[in-house]
């Protein structure tokens, strides 16, 4: 049986506070947030994360919004934000999209949509404000999934593994692309 526990906030799902995931529960907080949430338990160490459901910033006037202006982030939410993000053992965050359209099983766009990483946290809703905008101001669409807010881990190397070769398509290449 799929079930949620309790979330403490109305709006804003926490990694923690997730037991089996339904499809449902999937369409609110996009592939890279369930990719992530099965990779935790699977037993790996997964840095403290919250969705931020994008069927809870983009509804009503803010649709209308979408083409003309800056989204208006309701007071209730950027109150969950601060109080969300203060509860990271960290300094810093990463602001990063979780959409339905990346990630799937039949496409990647990765790098398509903008990560922001080392967020201060004492910054969190103005800069959230700026990522939403940034985001839906520029595609001038409401993609279903969510917004991750991710405790910031630094790193000395960086990258990503394709198990697909991204270019020829070939499925027997892997690629590994890392910046240090």
């Amino acid at each position: 049986k799929n079930i949620q526990k309790k979330n403490k906030y109305n709006t804003i799902i926490k990694m923690d506070e997730l037991n089996i995931l339904d499809s449902q529960l999937l369409n609110r907080i996009g592939n890279k947030a369930f990719n992530l949430l099965k990779l935790k338990e699977a037993g790996l160490a997964i840095p403290h994360f919250f969705v931020v459901p994008t069927d809870s910033i983009c509804r009503g006037k803010n649709k209308k919004a979408l083409a003309v202006s800056n989204l208006e982030i309701n007071h209730e939410l950027i109150k969950e934000l601060v109080g969300a993000t203060s509860e990271f053992t960290s300094e810093a965050v990463a602001i990063r999209s979780s959409f339905l359209v990346e990630d799937d099983i039949s496409d990647s766009k990765a790098g398509h949509f903008f990560t922001w990483i080392n967020v201060k946290t004492d910054a969190i809703a103005e800069q959230f404000k700026e990522y939403v905008n940034e985001i839906f101001i520029k595609y001038k669409r409401n993609y279903k999934g969510g917004i991750i807010v991710q405790k910031m881990i630094p790193g000395d190397i960086s990258g990503v593994c394709f198990t697909i070769d991204p270019v020829t398509h070939d499925r027997n290449t892997i690629v590994i692309e890392f910046v240090q």
